[in-house]
C-alpha cells in the first residue's frame, strides 16, 4: 500500500500525517494516545512528591524502524524500539506482580 514518494513504500493505517501537504514530515505517525499517570516530581532540595501527570504514547516509524515514545514532552520521556518496550513492560509486570504478591501476604 505504498504512496506516491514515500520514501518507506507503503502507508500504514495508523499513520495520521498527511504526506501529500508541504513540507510535512516522511515519518510516519499514529494519533498520540493520552494517559493520565502518577509520577515522583523532583524538586531541587526537596523530597520526591507524588503527582498527577499526563504523559502521552506515539507509535512511529522512520528509517530506523518502529518506535514508540511516552513522555511529557517536556521533561521527561522514553523512545525506545517496539522489542525494548516488550522488554520493560515484561519486567516491570514481574516487578508489579512480585508487589502485589508480597502486598497480600502482609
Amino acid at each position: 500500500m505504498g504512496r506516491e514518494g514515500d520514501p518507506h513504500g507503503w502507508h500504514p493505517p495508523w499513520c495520521v500525517v498527511d504526506h501529500d501537504e508541504a513540507g510535512a514530515s516522511a515519518r510516519h505517525e499514529a494519533e498520540g494516545v493520552p494517559i493520565a499517570v502518577t509520577l515522583l516530581e523532583a524538586q531541587a532540595g526537596l523530597p520526591s512528591r507524588p503527582t498527577s501527570a499526563e504523559v502521552v504514547a506515539v507509535l512511529h516509524h522512520d528509517g530506523d524502524g518502529p518506535w514508540l515514545y511516552i513522555g511529557d514532552g517536556v521533561r521527561q520521556h522514553l523512545e525506545l524500539s517496539l522489542d525494548s518496550w516488550r522488554r520493560v513492560a515484561a519486567v516491570a509486570n514481574e516487578l508489579i506482580d512480585l508487589y502485589d504478591a508480597s502486598a497480600r501476604t502482609g
